[in-house]
């Protein structure tokens, strides 16, 4: 069994005078905030926890009682430049949406920084690693990346030939996950 949580809570900078660059910034990963609430994952037992190279991803995990944590670059946030898909104005009159939209839009295009077609094989790859056998695995990360790999799954492992298949799995209007939610699976 493998449990996707998104991390801990951290500075989104929507109360900053700056708010639209901070999103930037942090979608690009020029920025590397750290979580607000350390070690505040209440995590269940598992054998191993992977978890996303970011700070705020590591602290989240900072302390499970799990025997081994390891950071791999695959459940980091999916990169993209939010000011390709929509602007500040935008941004300061509909919320997060215009994130959530943006997303959509740069996953359609093949428009993010890595290649819809290298996502795949990332994807594919981290969860062949996850899939550890009968072994119950962690797995902290960010919301695109796991909704990526959500309807990756949820869609037969077509949502990378069909990039328009990402409409079906975000609904702009709301969150993807809360902070410390996420999802579980089997795979094979």
């Amino acid at each position: 069994m493998i449990k996707f949580i998104k991390i801990a809570p951290y500075d989104t900078g929507k109360l900053r005078s700056d708010s639209f660059e901070y999103a930037q910034a942090l979608l690009s990963q020029t920025i590397n905030p750290p979580a607000i609430e350390i070690g505040s994952l209440i995590l269940p037992e598992a054998d191993i926890i992977f978890c996303s190279p970011l700070k705020r991803a590591q602290q989240s995990a900072a302390k499970s009682l799990s025997p081994e944590i390891v950071t791999i670059d695959q459940l980091a946030e999916i990169r993209f430049d939010i000011s390709m898909f929509t602007n500040s104005d935008q941004y300061q009159k509909f919320g997060s949406s215009v994130i959530r939209q943006a997303f959509v839009k740069a996953f359609i295009k093949n428009g993010l920084e890595q290649p819809l077609q290298d996502l795949e094989s990332e994807t594919e790859h981290l969860l062949d690693l996850l899939n550890m056998n009968n072994q119950n695995v962690i797995a902290i990360s960010h919301s695109f990346r796991m909704k990526v790999i959500e309807a990756y799954i949820l869609s037969n492992k077509q949502l990378f030939r069909e990039p328009t298949l990402i409409k079906n799995f975000i609904n702009t209007d709301t969150k993807l996950y809360e902070f410390k939610t996420g999802f579980s699976l089997v795979y094979n």
